[in-house]
């Protein structure tokens, strides 16, 4: 069981580490959730492997590690329920308007896609 959770700790390692390589190279941006799964699940194995070997130093580090980014994790899932609440379905199309003159003293918004003419205005929503 010790070797076990010796490999997990290395492949824990390699995971921070490339998370943290990922980043600065620039492949993936630091609340990507590439990023905070690697981090999460690195600091978990590597945690697991400390604990295991009684190094408590590192143990820690890396259990405070874990509850960051599985806060972060949380945060991110919270904030794209509540994006997806707040658009309805989670799909957000934009419309454009045209702001043509109808009459002398009569301007209409109409989609543009049904415009006939070469608005001067476009407005987006």
């Amino acid at each position: 069981m010790l070797a076990l959770l010796n490999v997990l700790g290395w492949v824990g390692g390699l995971m921070v580490a490339g998370a943290y390589m990922a980043v600065t190279t620039g492949r993936v941006t630091s609340d990507s959730k590439v990023f905070q799964l690697a981090n999460t699940i690195g600091a978990l194995l590597l945690g697991a492997a400390c604990i295991a070997q009684s190094t408590w130093q590192p143990a820690a580090l890396n259990v405070l590690w874990f509850a960051f980014g599985a806060r972060a994790l949380l945060n991110a899932r919270a904030s794209s329920q509540r994006q997806r609440t707040r658009l309805g379905t989670g799909k957000h199309t934009a419309a454009a308007f045209a702001l043509v003159s109808e009459g002398a003293d009569c301007p209409a918004l109409i989609p543009v896609d049904t415009c006939e003419c070469r608005p001067a205005v476009v407005l987006v929503s």
